[in-house]
């Protein structure tokens, strides 16, 4: 079951990836880690609002998220991909 943020999540993402994972593909943090087969902590450090505490997906994570968004038909761009990569706040 997927977790709809449409009425519980308030906060405006602060990253691309938060904003991707929120707005497209309309998951929690767990439930997007167990696609990309990484932990809820794992997304959490991508998603940190704190630049120094935040870490960066690696390139395989990013061909896995690209793969999987093809296979649910979730539309993300090469430029998106390439943005979370060089890590860009959510616009």
């Amino acid at each position: 079951m997927t977790f709809k943020y449409s009425r519980r999540y308030k906060r405006k993402p602060i990253t691309l990836i938060e904003e991707i994972r929120v707005k497209l593909f309309r998951m929690s943090q767990t439930e997007f880690g167990k696609i990309l087969n990484r932990g809820q902590s794992t997304i959490q450090r991508w998603e940190h609002s704190n630049p120094d505490m935040r870490t960066l997906p690696q390139s395989s994570d990013l061909v896995k998220l690209k793969s999987v968004a093809e296979e649910m038909n979730v539309r993300v761009r090469d430029k998106q991909i390439f943005e979370i990569a060089e890590g860009k706040l959510a616009g």
